[in-house]
């Protein structure tokens, strides 16, 4: 990722997939497939792997304080739209929005 090498990521996450990851390893893996696809403009598939990084944190005590899921939040309601989803992006970007007023 921090090459910015999107199919190389992908690939390398889908092995980790394959290597039964913990359940923390699993939301990292959610994550930066999500990110991924979005920045090779594949937002249809970069939607369920973000949405299931959110669902996984947004009940947290101090999300607010989560810079990953605030990324997720504004990359997945920044999908949503670019897919013309307008009402299921509302969610995200609003939670977005609540966790980080300047960032978002």
């Amino acid at each position: 990722m921090l090459n910015q090498k999107w199919d190389e990521t992908l690939n390398q996450l889908a092995q980790a997939q394959l290597a039964g990851p913990t359940q923390l390893q699993q939301q990292t893996i959610w994550l930066d497939t999500g990110v991924s696809y979005y920045m090779l403009a594949k937002y249809i598939d970069s939607v369920d792997p973000l949405q299931q990084f959110v669902s996984a944190r947004e009940n947290e005590d101090m999300a607010s304080l989560d810079p990953q899921l605030k990324a997720a939040a504004y990359y997945l309601g920044d999908s949503l739209l670019r897919l013309e989803r307008y009402q299921d992006a509302i969610k995200p970007l609003e939670q977005s929005v609540t966790w980080s007023k300047t960032d978002s």
